[in-house]
């Protein structure tokens, strides 16, 4: 008579976990054609989760699923980037350098019950409202990110993040083995933790797909970034003579993907002048250029590339970002004072109230210095919203005399708009063109807090 209760303490007991894990092959997408020419590491020893856990009453004996992923979702990521890149491989950390972009794949599921309340049936068509039915629905949640970085430098190239959150389905086998359980006080705990456990992994499975069908289709669409600079056609709009300038003027988005302001090389090799006000506190800002993305209404949206701050300075609201790449089309810095006079033509570029790429021309209206001892430059040339952090060009020279910074509200003064001077620019960062690595060093190395980007945290 002992020996009963004794068993079936041993089968609850033992019935009480599941361990179960993602399968390999999960992506199974055809390839695009043609495919990007650059070789991708999906990093498997760092970053990627080893397993989740499940923990719910929801049904008898439902305690608590183990689910490991790391081979799984490693797997996955690998198969669906084959589809984008020539060449793509799992790998450890340490073996990174023989790539041309680095994949960390972070997968984050959760599992949530959303309680729902019912009025329970008295008959005649009648609900009484104070007997309550609670159902307890269980949906599985998940986001994945997958950030593509340049492995010699661990610089950013692309971020995605996708997040998706579906009701979990659990099969009928799995709800006649719940039944089993239920009715013979957990002797069939084990059976019923199983099913359970399997249809969770098939839900999550489905889930981690889905969202990599999402990435893949957005790196897709921002193709241009990976290919090589030979293999990218010259993407042009009819902007005639201001073609080349604009070609040097990139976008900065926000933690919004929206406009915050403007910024214009001053390097082939990806440095960028803007205002610090544009950067706000952020360590890396996400960037569009010019030439990513052929004039299209109708198409996709541009592409995104991410700089890191290298410097900036709040007093004079000046930021130094760095692209990783080469052979920017770039603008020179004018240094000479004497050439800002007034009455100067000049031409502001930038991105006005979301309007990119934009080009409004003035004149230089007068030189100003600032209550903060900065040199200022008034002129007439429209500068609004997004035109922060922009160049303002010399027309007769086309170099760079200031950073369009501020403006006069309209409703109190029009053609009041102020640009920090170039000069002003190479005076706080203590630079000359061209910009060159020892230049940078001394700048980091100087390790003044108004300049470091870890003082603005």
């Amino acid at each position: 008579m002992k020996i009963l209760p004794l068993l079936m303490s041993v089968l609850l007991l033992g019935g009480c976990t599941y361990h179960g894990k993602f399968s390999r092959g999960l992506y199974r997408q055809p390839d695009v054609s043609p495919k990007i020419n650059a070789s991708v590491m999906v990093v498997q020893d760092k970053y990627v989760p080893d397993f989740f856990r499940v923990e719910s009453d929801e049904f008898i004996a439902f305690r608590r699923f183990v689910i490991r992923m790391d081979d799984g979702l490693s797997a996955a990521a690998a198969d669906a980037l084959s589809t984008l890149f020539e060449r793509v491989e799992a790998n450890v950390y340490s073996q990174r350098k023989g790539y041309d972009y680095t994949a960390e794949v972070e997968f984050f599921p959760r599992y949530e019950e959303e309680r729902r309340f019912y009025m329970r049936h008295e008959g005649n068509g009648y609900y009484n409202p104070r007997r309550l039915r609670v159902r307890r629905l269980p949906y599985a949640n998940a986001v994945l990110r997958i950030t593509l970085r340049n492995p010699h430098t661990g610089a950013p190239v692309a971020v995605y993040q996708e997040e998706d959150k579906e009701k979990i389905r659990f099969a009928f086998s799995t709800y006649v083995a719940d039944g089993l359980a239920t009715y013979t006080l957990g002797l069939f705990s084990p059976l019923q933790i199983q099913a359970i456990g399997g249809d969770l992994t098939h839900n999550y499975e489905q889930i981690l797909t889905k969202l990599l069908k999402r990435i893949v289709k957005q790196m897709q669409d921002d193709r241009v970034i990976f290919a090589s600079p030979a293999a990218q056609a010259d993407l042009t709009r009819m902007d005639a003579d201001y073609t080349a300038y604009l070609k040097a003027v990139a976008t900065v988005l926000n933690s919004r993907d929206q406009s915050s302001g403007s910024a214009f090389f001053i390097s082939a090799d990806g440095y960028l002048l803007t205002n610090a006000h544009v950067v706000e506190k952020a360590r890396d800002v996400q960037v569009v250029l010019y030439g990513d993305k052929e004039y299209s209404p109708d198409g996709p949206g541009y592409p995104k590339r991410y700089a890191r701050v290298v410097a900036r300075n709040q007093a004079r609201d000046l930021a130094l970002l760095k692209l990783e790449g080469e052979n920017f089309p770039w603008l020179m810095l004018e240094p000479d004072r004497t050439q800002y006079y007034t009455g100067a033509a000049v031409a502001s570029l930038g991105e006005p109230k979301g309007y990119r790429w934009s080009v409004n021309e003035g004149i230089i209206s007068a030189l100003r210095r600032d209550e903060h001892g900065r040199d200022m430059i008034q002129t007439d040339a429209a500068v609004n919203s997004g035109n922060s952090g922009g160049p303002l060009i010399l027309k007769d020279s086309g170099r760079v005399v200031g950073i369009n910074t501020w403006v006069v509200r309209k409703d109190v003064a029009e053609s009041l708009n102020f640009a920090i001077s170039a000069y002003e620019a190479l005076r706080t960062f203590g630079l000359r063109q061209p910009i060159t690595p020892a230049q940078i060093k001394r700048l980091e190395a100087a390790r003044q807090p108004e300049l470091l980007p870890d003082s603005a945290q």
